[in-house]
C-alpha cells in the first residue's frame, strides 16, 4: 500500500492478509498520472524475468485505505477466494 501523506520512511507497506510484512522508504509523495503501462509481477518493462507465481486479483484505489477499510477488503477477498 502507498500513502503519500505519511513520512517517507512509512509511505510504502506490504501486507499478507492482515499481517504487515514490510515497511519501506519512498521519497515520492504522489504516484504520477502518466500514460505508461502498468507492470505487475516484475520491477519494470525492461526486466525480462517472468513472474512465476499466481496473482488472483489486483485492486487499485485513488486514496490510501484506513486500517479498518483495508481489513474489510481483506475479509471480502478471503470470503471470495476462501
Amino acid at each position: 500500500m502507498f500513502d503519500g501523506s505519511l513520512t517517507a520512511a512509512n509511505r510504502s507497506t506490504i501486507y499478507e492478509g492482515n499481517t504487515l510484512l514490510k515497511t519501506a522508504n519512498e521519497s515520492s509523495a504522489a504516484i504520477g498520472s502518466n500514460n505508461s503501462p502498468v507492470v505487475i509481477g516484475t520491477t519494470n518493462t525492461l526486466d525480462n524475468r517472468p513472474f512465476e507465481g499466481l496473482i488472483a486479483e489486483v485492486i487499485t484505489y485513488r486514496v490510501a485505505l484506513s486500517e479498518k477499510k483495508r481489513i474489510i477488503v481483506n475479509n471480502y477477498l478471503s470470503a471470495k477466494y476462501n
